[in-house]
């Protein structure tokens, strides 16, 4: 039966927000053929496989890909996020020079950056 025909709501990707799909590996030459899995459009990340004989493997994998941990209260957030930044800054220092120099200083500007950013704060600032 085709993935399709289920309707199983699936949430947006958890990383990048694209479209989730239902696919099944359909390579007669693996060893996962038949099994499930759920894969998002944009940046193509899965779920592990699983295999019919498990049961309703659409609605485990749905549950499984739906399941999102609860946000952390905003200040844990920004504290988390500073305190990459400081590993930044001091992955930074510790080069003397070049290219390592150069992108550790724009890791650490970028994270500062996105503690303020409206979209990290769901539309706070």
């Amino acid at each position: 039966m085709a993935a399709d025909s289920y309707a199983t709501t699936l949430e947006p990707c958890p990383c990048c927000g694209g479209e989730a799909r239902f696919d099944m590996v359909q390579n007669d030459d693996s060893g996962n053929y038949g099994g499930w899995y759920i894969e998002c459009t944009k940046c193509l990340l899965t779920t592990r496989l699983v295999f019919p004989m498990k049961g309703d493997v659409q609605r485990e994998l749905a549950e499984t890909w739906n399941r999102r941990p609860p946000s952390p209260p905003e200040s844990c957030r920004d504290a988390v996020i500073e305190e990459l930044a400081q590993l930044a800054d001091r992955e930074r220092d510790g080069i003397e020079h070049g290219v390592g120099k150069a992108q550790w200083h724009l890791v650490g500007a970028w994270l500062r950056a996105l503690k303020h950013s409206p979209s990290a704060t769901g539309g706070r600032s």
